[in-house]
């Protein structure tokens, strides 16, 4: 059954309003690489843009969620200083222990970089612009390195409170790599999307967790600190190791990406469960974004429903599992 739905799916997936069915790629290949480029044209936009312009660097990053008080006048964006100046649709992310953010961490994350791509098709002018993931756990050792955009200073992909031996070039070390490869496997083999265990909590905690804490330098040795320019303080792990200034990093849209791969992966095998329109109303989360032009749009569950599964886009490839996944 679940076979017929899929093939409903894909080709309901082939028709958009635009005509058109974008594709996400590995940031290693080329046509990767030239989407990266549409990226840092436009981040180049969303930087010299007000802190209050919803397609805004600033505003993007927060929408994920923001520091509850900045240290000092903030260099950023002057009217926010505390959690009481924020913004529509400012600190919305899912990253607090909850049910109901446990349910919709996937779903949310999944349509946050989804309006991030639609804006970078906007600003760099792109038309089939998709965001490249970045494939850590691949085989290759280029798939483990961080996309060389990322690592440029004079880029607008730059981060400097990164690890530093991702900013400069070198690979995630064979132990974490085979640590990420080990996780992914298992999580193919997790029957239940929700509740505790189940691959959407598994998920968030690693290989999620885990990239977001190690490209933040949480597991250095020798310990390393940054200026965390979002805090702005000193002596802070970097930008992705902390949530409220995770999504200020562009590095956090192509690990997104990669989780919601890890995702789609899962979702086409034949244990892979759809969380149910009941469920998702039962323990509703709140799903405001900007749309390319700038404009604000609002969800209701069942118009959240429609989309999340239906989305105008598809991966160059997925995930196999070492082992067959088995439906229980």
């Amino acid at each position: 059954m679940k076979t017929i739905y899929l093939i409903i799916v894909a080709l309901f997936l082939s028709w958009t309003a635009s005509g058109q069915e974008y594709v996400r790629y590995n940031a290693n290949s080329e046509k990767g690489k030239e989407h990266l480029a549409a990226m840092r044209v436009a981040f180049e936009k969303m930087r010299g843009m007000d802190c209050t312009e919803g397609l805004s660097w600033y505003y993007q990053g927060a929408m994920h969620n923001i520091p509850g008080t900045i240290n000092g006048t903030n260099k950023n964006c002057a009217e926010y200083q505390n959690s009481d100046d924020k913004l529509w649709a400012w600190g919305d992310c899912t990253h607090i222990s909850t049910e109901n953010a446990r349910l919709h961490f996937l779903l949310w994350h999944r349509m946050y970089i989804w309006y991030l791509e639609k804006a970078v098709r906007e600003l760099s002018g792109v038309d089939d612009f998709a965001i490249p993931y970045w494939n850590y756990g691949g085989e290759s050792t280029a798939d483990n390195t961080m996309p060389v955009q990322m690592q440029d200073p004079s880029s607008s992909l730059f981060e400097s409170a990164r690890y530093s031996i991702l900013n400069s070039g070198q690979p995630i070390q064979p132990f974490y790599v085979q640590k990420i490869q080990k996780e992914i496997n298992e999580l193919m083999r997790n029957p239940t999307f929700a509740g505790e265990g189940g691959f959407t909590e598994k998920l968030e905690a690693a290989p999620h967790g885990f990239m977001h804490s190690y490209i933040g330098a949480a597991y250095s040795n020798p310990r390393e600190t940054f200026y965390n320019q979002i805090y702005q303080e000193e002596n802070y792990p970097g930008l992705m190791a902390n949530v409220p200034s995770a999504g200020f990093d562009p590095i956090f849209w192509l690990h997104h990406s990669q989780v919601d791969r890890i995702w789609e992966s899962w979702d086409v095998l034949p244990i892979g469960e759809r969380p149910t329109l009941e469920e998702i109303e039962a323990l509703p989360w709140q799903y405001q974004f900007i749309g390319p032009k700038g404009e604000r749009v609002t969800y209701t569950m069942a118009e959240l429903y429609k989309v999340v599964f239906n989305l105008d886009y598809k991966y160059d490839n997925l995930i196999t599992p070492d082992e067959p996944a088995i439906a229980m």
